[in-house]
């Protein structure tokens, strides 16, 4: 219990680590059911919980989902809960650039559009999971 307590949690996470605690997968299967049951335990609210964590940290789209697979949650119910409206990811992705390059607008003489500035801006933008598509319009790459 002072594993929920904390934090939601998926199911597979949940498992992972009883398991590292060396309870057997029978006690597993029945104590995940049970917190199921008593709506302790949902991939839904924690996949919700999750995106809504993750976007306010700046992370896009592609780092939120490939995060949620590798956390055991089902490919159609990540379809549900991550947005899919692209203006939603390019705001995202406007704020976070702002947030990281802001010192640097104002300590550098460049030109918003120089080609190492922007070549910073799209490398972070990828490492935080946001499409090229999006990329491109954000940092008006033609």
């Amino acid at each position: 219990m002072r594993l929920l307590a904390r934090r939601e949690h998926s199911q597979f996470e949940l498992k992972q680590k009883l398991r590292l605690r060396k309870f057997n997968r029978q006690r597993i299967e029945s104590v995940v059911e049970r917190l199921i049951e008593l709506d302790l335990l949902s991939d839904i609210r924690f996949a919700e919980e999750y995106v809504h964590f993750r976007t306010e940290k700046g992370d896009g789209p592609l780092k939120i989902r490939r995060n949620l697979i590798a956390r055991g949650i089902d490919s159609r119910l990540i379809d549900r809960v991550v947005p899919s409206d692209e203006d939603h990811w390019i705001d995202c992705a406007h704020a976070v650039l702002e947030k990281r390059f802001r010192k640097l607008k104002m300590s550098q003489n460049v030109p918003p559009g120089g080609s190492e500035i922007s070549r910073k801006k799209r490398v972070y933008l990828s490492g935080k999971g946001y499409s090229m598509e999006t990329i491109r319009k954000v940092v008006n790459v033609r």
